[in-house]
């Protein structure tokens, strides 16, 4: 199992990137919802302020976070990587030792 932390905030990104991936509040369950139904996606957890945006997932897999991250990229205005990766930052923490 992982536990995979992802998100953004002012430090990172851009007050028009927060913007764009801000979630407001009567859309937090659907979007877990759909965290929850990517594959291997287990728990999901969804923070989001005016400063930042956090996920937190329990996954099988490191690809779990992966496809998590890809998710995102829309979610930020664009489905180009290079164009919104820089603005994420993702950790990842396997419970296998």
């Amino acid at each position: 199992m992982m536990l995979i932390c992802v998100g953004l905030s002012h430090r990172q990104a851009p007050i028009a990137v927060r913007e764009r991936v801000a979630v407001a509040p009567e859309q937090i369950e659907a979007r877990l919802r759909q965290l929850k139904a990517l594959p291997g996606v287990r728990e999901a957890m969804l923070l989001s302020t005016c400063n930042r945006l956090e996920i937190f997932a329990v996954a099988e897999s490191r690809g779990a976070g992966d496809d998590l991250l890809q998710g995102l990229g829309p979610a930020a205005g664009s489905a180009s990587p290079p164009a919104w990766t820089r603005w994420w930052w993702a950790r990842r923490r396997s419970s296998d030792r």
